[in-house]
């Protein structure tokens, strides 16, 4: 149960990780207009840097390692359904597993077989997906590695803001979350 929940935790670390650096439905431009960074602050524009040869290679190294990463997840979605249906199941079953009474321990032994039974399920369906697992593992670091050399490749352009608070904005002058000044 405990590798259950632990990986259930490494999934979603891994999609926040995922949809963190990804622009939705952004694709690389692919017109005559070059990239840009567009940087915010309090959600104004304040630069617009055109980006160099390298920064783009990094920058189109680090979405084709997130599309391959998005692919990856999706065998996992399914996973992730089935084992939130069979909580829910672990969830609603009802009764105490040991009950205490007068000075003797009762241990409710048919509740204990159903909870086993349960997680039982989720084990097999972890073993089903250990190899999406172990690919979404080993690309989320590749995807790791290209997110922080495209990182490395921008952050002396960036260099001048120091440590004020920015946003980053690649690709597209508007940015694509909420902003509260």
């Amino acid at each position: 149960m405990k590798k259950v929940m632990t990986l259930m935790m490494i999934t979603s670390v891994l999609s926040a990780c995922a949809i963190s650096h990804a622009n939705s439905n952004e694709h690389i431009s692919s017109t005559d207009e070059p990239l840009k960074i567009y940087v915010f602050n309090d959600c104004k524009a304040i630069d617009e840097i055109t980006m160099t040869p390298s920064q783009i290679a990094a920058y189109k190294a680090m979405k084709a390692d997130e599309m391959t990463l998005k692919r990856l997840e999706k065998p996992l979605r399914v996973m992730e359904e089935a084992l939130a249906k069979h909580q829910t199941e672990m969830d609603n079953l009802s009764g105490e597993l040991v009950i205490e009474a007068n000075d003797e321990l009762i241990v409710n032994k048919k509740l204990i077989k159903q909870h086993e039974q349960v997680a039982q399920k989720m084990e097999a369906m972890v073993r089903k997906h250990q190899k999406d697992i172990d690919a979404l593992e080993l690309h989320a670091q590749d995807f790791e590695n290209t997110a922080h050399e495209f990182e490395k490749a921008i952050k002396p352009t960036l260099s001048q803001y120091g440590g004020h608070n920015i946003q980053v904005s690649i690709g597209k002058k508007n940015l694509d979350w909420q902003c509260e000044v």
